[in-house]
This record gives C-alpha cells, structure tokens and sequence, in this order.
C-alpha cells in the first residue's frame, strides 16, 4: 500500500510526465499549422524564384529542427516513465502504469504515434526539398 508520502511523489512525476506530453503535442500542432501554411504559400505565390529556393532552404531546416524538437521531447516523455517505474518498484506495486526501458509499451503495436508523427516531420522535410530542387533546377 502506497504511503500519502509515495502518493504526492507518484502524482509530481504523473504531472511532470503529463505537462510533458502536453507541451510535446502543442509544438506537433504549431509546427504542423506552420509548415502546412507556408508549403502552401510558397507553392501558391508568385514570388520570384530566388526567394522560393531561399524560403524551402531555411523551412527545411526549421524542419530538421522541429524533428529533433520531436525526438528531444520523446526522450523526455521515457525519462518520466523511468522515474515512475522506479518509484512503483521501490513501493512493490503489482500493477505497473510506466515502462522502464524507452517505449517498452509499443513491443505489441505496429507503429507508435512518435514515429507516425517523426515520419509526418519527414514528409514535410521532403516537401522543402522537393521544392528546392523544382525551383533550383
């Protein structure tokens, strides 16, 4: 049975954990709305073509950035589900809510949705591409 002690500890690290994946999801939907806008605009408009090379070229690598952003806040999310499964090992609880080892939990699934959204960032990082070299060329 878990103390009122082990219980405010269970909860700080669920909230850190939840706050976490918050924050993670808010960054997908602001570099979504983002990168989906201005692909758009750059495709649409009737700039010239150098500024269309030089604006794939700096939104491919905000891209590469958002992609480590991405894989950054992943780690983050696993290193919460460590401490919490340390925290129910030391207090012996038999049922288990957190993984020790990073997306343990995904060994019966298919695909996880951090790689789903990681292969999403890809897309749109080929997207940046595929307009340099349409306009470069």
């Amino acid at each position: 049975m878990a103390t009122p002690d082990v219980n405010a500890r269970f909860n700080a690290l669920i909230t850190g954990r939840n706050s976490e994946m918050t924050i993670r999801w808010q960054k997908v939907q602001i570099f979504f709305l983002i990168n989906s806008v201005l692909l758009g605009a750059v495709v649409s408009t009737n700039l010239p073509d150098k500024l269309k090379i030089t604006a794939s070229i700096f939104w491919f690598i905000v891209t590469v950035i958002w992609w480590l952003i991405q894989w950054e806040a992943q780690n983050a999310v696993d290193s919460w589900n460590k401490r919490i499964a340390v925290l129910e090992e030391a207090d012996n609880q038999h049922v288990r809510f957190s993984f020790r080892k990073p997306r343990e939990g995904f060994e019966y699934k298919f695909i996880s949705t951090h790689y789903l959204v990681l292969l999403l960032i890809e897309l749109f990082g080929a997207g940046w591409v595929g307009l340099f070299l349409y306009y470069a060329l």
